[in-house]
Formats: structure tokens, C-alpha cells, sequence
């Protein structure tokens, strides 16, 4: 903005694309820590107790809130 580069026109188009560049790396960080749950609980690697898919589930629906 400061170059005149951008306008506040362009501020839904750049507001879009960080919403879904952020979606899209919550996505992927909670797949994979849904999968590194069930893989490790699967080998025997780590014991996530008898709720262990609930805690993947939780992992994967919360992955990027954590900071």
C-alpha cells in the first residue's frame, strides 16, 4: 500500500486469499496430527489410552488454534 501497489479495493481479494491460505494450512497440520495419532497408537509407539481416536478427532478439528 505504501508503493500504491495495492488499493483498498483490493483489500477483499488479499482478505480471501489469507483466509484460505490460513484454512489451508489448518488443514494440513490436523491431518497430520490426526495421522501421527493413529499411526503411533497402531505400532505401539505411544499408548493415547482407549480414547485415543477421540484425541486424533480433537487434534485434527483444533490443529491450528493453538497458538
Amino acid at each position: 500500500m505504501a508503493l500504491k501497489e495495492l488499493t483498498l479495493k483490493d483489500w477483499w481479494f488479499v482478505m480471501r486469499r489469507e483466509i484460505l491460505s490460513g484454512l489451508t494450512l489448518g488443514l494440513i497440520l490436523g491431518v497430520i496430527g490426526f495421522i501421527r495419532i493413529a499411526i503411533w497408537q497402531q505400532l505401539h509407539l505411544y499408548n493415547y489410552g482407549i480414547h485415543w481416536f477421540l484425541l486424533a478427532i480433537t487434534i485434527f478439528l483444533f490443529a491450528d488454534r493453538g497458538s
